[in-house]
C-alpha cells in the first residue's frame, strides 16, 4: 500500500527515480525543527496515504537494510535524530 502511494507521489512530483540518500532524507530530515516538533517535519508524512503505518514501514524496511558502512552509519544518525524528535512529539519513551 505504501509502494503504491508512494509511487504516485512521484509520478505527480515527475520524479523518474529516487535515490536511497532522498528517501532516506524523506524519512528522516537532516535537521528537523525541535524549536517546533510536529509530524510536519517528516516529509514522509505529507505524502497523501503513507500514514503513520507506511512511515514506519519504510522506516523499518531502511533499518534493516545493510548497505555496507557509510550507510549503516548515516542511517543511525538519522535514527537518533528520529528517537530525539520522537520524544519531543511523546511518540517514544
Amino acid at each position: 500500500m505504501t509502494r503504491s502511494h508512494l509511487k504516485k507521489h512521484f509520478l505527480e512530483q515527475r520524479v523518474p527515480e529516487l535515490s536511497l540518500k532522498n528517501l532516506m532524507q524523506m524519512a528522516i530530515p537532516n535537521s528537523l525543527d525541535t524549536s517546533n516538533p510536529s509530524r510536519d517535519s517528516m516529509p514522509l508524512l505529507k505524502v497523501h496515504g503513507v500514514g503513520k503505518k507506511g512511515f514506519w514501514s519504510v522506516v523499518s524496511r531502511l533499518t534493516n537494510l545493510d548497505l555496507g558502512g557509510q550507510f549503516n552509519e548515516e542511517w543511525k544518525r538519522r535514527l537518533l535524530i528520529l528517537r530525539r524528535e520522537g520524544k519531543l512529539l511523546g511518540e517514544f519513551p
